[in-house]
């Protein structure tokens, strides 16, 4: 009769411990998944186009190196768009877009080479 208790009892607490809800394994990226606009929203998966978008561009335009760099969204896909100054940069504005919480997809069409501002002092100098 004992065992049979015994049995009951380690059953229920074996079976109380495997329908708790899993828990989450793996490194927890926080950098510019938890953004916060300047008007204070925060953003999530269910952010509007329109959020996630001044998100991106306000997280790019704190980087001198993105300066030509303008993200568009729709439907939560970003598109990438302006000048910079090499491969390296192109890549780094890609992650770093990549990484706002509610991006689906980000399509890269930034073009590497001579920067608007440099062809503008190119330009003014030659005249």
């Amino acid at each position: 009769m004992r065992c049979r208790a015994l049995l009951c009892s380690v059953l229920l607490v074996t079976g109380a411990l495997f329908a708790q809800a899993p828990v989450p394994v793996g490194k927890v990226q926080t950098s510019a998944k938890n953004y916060r606009g300047a008007d204070g929203t925060t953003l999530s998966k269910n952010s509007s186009d329109s959020e996630l978008e001044n998100a991106i561009n306000a997280g790019l335009s704190d980087n001198p190196e993105f300066r030509e760099v303008r993200a568009s969204v729709h439907k939560h896909h970003v598109t990438l768009m302006g000048n910079v100054s090499d491969k390296d940069v192109k890549h780094r504005a890609e992650s770093k877009a990549d990484h706002f919480v509610g991006v689906r997809s980000v399509k890269n069409k930034i073009k590497v080479g001579e920067m608007e501002t440099q062809r503008a002092t190119i330009s003014t100098s030659a005249q």
